[in-house]
């Protein structure tokens, strides 16, 4: 019986001693908290873990084209990065359209095979909001007469382009020739 009692308390001292070395080890490295980046639309920027109750240091900002960065948002306030970080969080990049975004209108005249060619001199390059529709706006051509302008998105990388196109006015003429109509 004492043999079985002295592996019994052998055990338990070692289980002890496991336990006491796991929590000592432990005691010296701080918790880690985990800090992702929602680019909102932009470049991705990686997740990092820092310790809790550090501060983080501010990466380098996202790319969006056609936007401006206005910063890391955590909720609706912006994040300062001189703010310790307590439990895991999402900062959410906001953004602003840019103004000055390029975009192209070409106007296009019916050929009389029915196809149509652009009157390259009346091209015009123009800038809006990104994301907000154009503002192409029909000319007056004598003998045109314009489709319905369909305005689209303007896209941030200035590759939009509007085409307004117009058909052909046809005439249609009668000819009187000894009192007898004949149209063509």
């Amino acid at each position: 019986m004492k043999t079985g009692k002295k592996i019994i308390l052998s055990i338990i001292s070692l289980v002890l001693c496991v336990a006491f070395s796991v929590v000592m080890a432990s005691c010296g490295k701080k918790a880690q908290v985990n800090v992702t980046f929602d680019s909102n639309g932009g470049t991705e920027i990686a997740s990092v873990k820092v310790e809790k109750d550090s501060t983080l240091e501010n990466p380098t900002d996202p790319i969006k084209v056609g936007y401006t960065f206005d910063g890391w948002f955590l909720g609706e306030e912006e994040f300062s990065f001189s703010t310790p970080i307590t439990s895991d969080i999402t900062l959410k990049a906001k953004w602003t359209a840019n103004d000055d975004t390029a975009y192209v209108v070409k106007h296009l005249q019916e050929k009389l095979d029915g196809g149509y060619e652009e009157v390259t001199a009346d091209r015009e390059n123009l800038t809006g909001t990104t994301d907000t529709d154009t503002n192409a706006v029909a000319k007056t051509y004598v003998g045109f007469t314009a489709k319905t302008v369909t305005q689209v998105k303007i896209a941030g990388d200035g590759s939009t382009v509007v085409e307004i196109k117009y058909d052909r006015n046809l005439i249609k003429i009668t000819w009187v020739v000894d009192g007898v109509p004949t149209t063509e």
